[in-house]
């Protein structure tokens, strides 16, 4: 069962780094996407959330400082749902459930990075 514990912090904690390297690697491409959602100063705020993923995530896989990095992806994942995926507002019927679909998406993650954070103690690869 330990085995399973330390693969799924690898997996989900990667799967936010790779995210991250994706802000990092094409910053023009984010900062666009994000400068179409009024996002202010979009290649910072793009860069920023890059270098955020990539620290929250990193810090799951290698178990160090997880209940923060935990609870800073926690924020993340809320506040870019409800700005960057406000499908409420979308009025194209296909783009409204894309956008609904990465508002749960992220809503779902960071439900389960909250139940996480009541067994950060347990993990047995946490420094």
């Amino acid at each position: 069962m330990e085995i399973l514990q330390i693969v799924g912090q690898v997996v989900f904690g990667l799967f936010f780094v790779v995210n991250g390297v994706h802000h990092l690697m094409k910053p023009t491409e984010t900062a666009n996407y994000a400068k179409s959602k009024q996002v202010p100063l979009p290649m910072f705020t793009s860069l920023a959330t890059g270098v955020l993923l990539i620290l929250g995530g990193g810090a799951m896989v290698i178990g160090y400082y997880v209940m923060y990095a935990l609870l800073a992806l926690v924020v993340f994942l809320v506040v870019v749902a409800f700005w960057m995926h406000a499908f409420w507002s979308v009025q194209d019927p296909s783009h409204r459930m894309n956008e609904m679909f990465h508002f749960m998406n992220n809503i779902a993650m960071a439900g389960a990075l909250c139940l996480l954070t009541a067994y950060v103690d347990s993990w047995p690869w946490v420094f």
